[in-house]
């Protein structure tokens, strides 16, 4: 199965790579022969698939530490997706075409938010270049995908024990009992694909509004990034990629994640000089000095959109500095040649060991799955989505690997955000807006902890590319499932610019070969897109609703068992019969 995802992409294996593990599903063997070579099948395929995150440490072996135990995880939904799918079709005699999909989507939404989420190497993902299938998403998410892909491999199980095809008396003829079967699968194929000629000829996309953008990617390393010594270098390179995006002539300029080094410093007005030195108690820097640091971010951020001309989308750290306490975002600001500064976007969603540790308190050691020494980021998650405006367009902005996170675009499109416009003191007002649509999504990561040079070797290619093509893969679902246009900004790519209906119009590295990891600017057009999603309307009603029935077929499951269980030991009881002992010494009477 790992070979249908990217960096591989051989995506035609999807549909029957289920198969040789469900197997399993109609067999006899005893509980143990058979989930045990599903769960190391499935340690085989997370070690494969996320093998990438032990680039993130490049100096010692937390990184290792991480891919083990992701790899670990993500193999236990494998027996249990068998022991789902064996207990609804053998126990509760549900087709193989219905208990494998529903299966399958109630796991794969259960993996999505439990412990924070892995909304990663879904089913559906390895399908992103099929632009025909992919429209479905619109309706039933990236799970609509999953379902279809899932059903095709469950009626191949099916077809292994009764073949479409038998001959009576040499006459070939259908099998009578596939029939109902065969109708079902062609028809769930068949809808999925009228849809998605209906929703991709049918388009109200705005091609005569369009925005000219410059995507700008650094694709520096990691270790380089954070190395003060080399922050000189780095500012030469980014007034170079600047020039060259300004030569473009676009009409809005967008970096990576944390591409400002230097964190943006918001002191409240209340602050005193005797707080900032409470505040930092460990830092031999006088208030003066971190009030100037403040001044001179914002400075040297408007001086980049001044030599840029156009307003200028960030990713920045941010310090948020009350009397009471200092809380560090992660976040991104929209800079104005005028000198007005939005009041930043604040990520949402934290990722797990690299931006908080989790269960800190309780579980101390869990330390060695994170590079950093302290364990400890002091990344505060944001509160709310924020929508920027600009003269053009009106951006959702998910930053880093929010945009896997379903929930957090489809919020920016429901209206389910605060709007930011700009105002005249250099700062900008937060109203609530109801009205107002988002016209393009944007994703702004920092993908360099894992590869950033380009290499023509295999090796490199199904492992330090993995995540930057998973990750892309997965974008194009967040553009389809809101109808909505999406560009990314990535430091080592892939950066690209999306449509409304998935295709991947523009990416960086196509014209160099570089496979996305270079520095560069990508320039494009995106046009604008009016067509409504039941996505955004609904959600994951389709994960929802398979998540629950599974849920509900494993509790009747274990509820039926339990039931059985004292059924018979009541009957052994009622089998032995009571005793009747005489004087005490237990004899029967004559």
């Amino acid at each position: 199965m790992w070979l249908s995802f990217p960096p591989v992409g051989w995506s035609p294996l999807a549909w029957f790579a289920l198969v040789p593990m469900l197997t399993c599903v109609r067999g006899s063997w005893s509980s143990q022969p058979i989930y045990r070579p599903v769960w190391l099948g499935g340690l085989v395929f997370g070690l494969l698939a996320v093998q990438w995150i032990r680039f993130a440490d490049d100096s010692g072996l937390s990184g290792y530490y991480g891919w083990w135990a992701l790899a670990a995880y993500l193999s236990l939904y494998f027996p249990l997706f068998v022991l789902a799918v064996r207990v609804s079709h053998l126990r509760f005699r549900v087709p193989l075409i219905v208990a494998v999909p529903v299966a399958w989507v109630g796991l794969e939404y259960l993996r999505s938010w439990f412990f924070s989420g892995f909304a990663w190497y879904f089913l559906s993902h390895t399908q992103y270049g099929w632009v025909a299938l992919i429209q479905i998403a619109d309706f039933a998410g990236a799970y609509g995908v999953s379902f279809v892909v899932a059903t095709v491999n469950a009626w191949l199980l099916d077809l292994l024990a009764v073949p479409l095809v038998r001959v009576e008396a040499g006459v070939r003829r259908i099998e009578p009992r596939q029939i109902g079967r065969l109708v079902f699968v062609v028809a769930i194929i068949g809808s999925t694909f009228g849809y998605g000629y209906f929703r991709t000829h049918g388009s109200a996309g705005d091609m005569a509004t369009r925005t000219r953008v410059a995507l700008i990617q650094t694709n520096i390393p990691q270790l380089v990034k954070e190395d003060p010594d080399r922050f000189p270098e780095i500012n030469q390179q980014y007034l170079r990629l600047l020039a060259d995006a300004v030569a473009s002539e676009p009409s809005l300029i967008i970096w990576p994640e944390t591409a400002y080094r230097t964190p943006l410093i918001d002191i409240a007005p209340d602050v005193t000089d005797d707080d900032l030195r409470r505040l930092y108690p460990n830092e031999r820097i006088e208030p003066e000095r971190i009030r100037q640091v403040a001044a001179n971010v914002r400075d040297d951020l408007v001086f980049l959109a001044r030599r840029g001309g156009v307003p200028m989308l960030m990713g920045i750290n941010t310090e948020v500095i009350t009397r009471e306490q200092v809380k560090l975002y992660n976040s991104a600001v929209l800079v104005w040649p005028d000198g007005t500064i939005s009041k930043p976007y604040h990520k949402m969603v934290l990722v797990p060991w690299g931006e908080y540790l989790p269960l800190r308190r309780w579980v101390p050691w869990t330390h060695i799955f994170t590079p950093h020494a302290s364990a400890d980021y002091g990344l505060e998650a944001g509160g709310k989505a924020v929508r920027f405006h600009t003269t053009s367009d009106i951006l959702g902005v998910l930053i880093c690997f929010e945009d896997t996170v379903p929930w957090i675009a489809r919020r920016y499109v429901q209206h389910d955000s605060v709007d930011e416009v700009p105002s005249e003191n250099g700062l900008a007002d937060e109203r609530l807006v109801g009205g107002n649509e988002v016209t393009m999504l944007v994703n702004i990561s920092n993908d360099g902890w894992f590869g950033t040079q380009p290499d023509d070797s295999d090796s490199a290619r199904l492992s330090m590319r993995a995540e930057h093509a998973v990750h892309l893969a997965i974008s194009v679902f967040r553009a389809v499932e809101c109808r909505k246009p999406m560009v990314r900004a990535v430091n080592t790519g892939v950066s690209a610019i999306i449509d409304a209906e998935g295709r991947i119009v523009r990416r960086a590295g196509d014209e160099s070969g570089g496979a996305g990891m270079t520095s560069e600017v990508l320039v494009g057009m995106v046009g604008r897109e009016y067509r409504k999603s039941w996505y955004v309307r609904w959600g994951d009603w389709l994960g929802i609703v398979c998540f629950a029935l599974t849920s509900a077929n494993l509790v009747g499951a274990v509820a039926a068992a339990l039931v059985a269980r004292m059924n018979r030991a009541s009957a052994a009881r009622r089998q032995v019969g009571p005793s009747h002992p005489v004087n005490g010494r237990g004899a029967e009477p004559a």
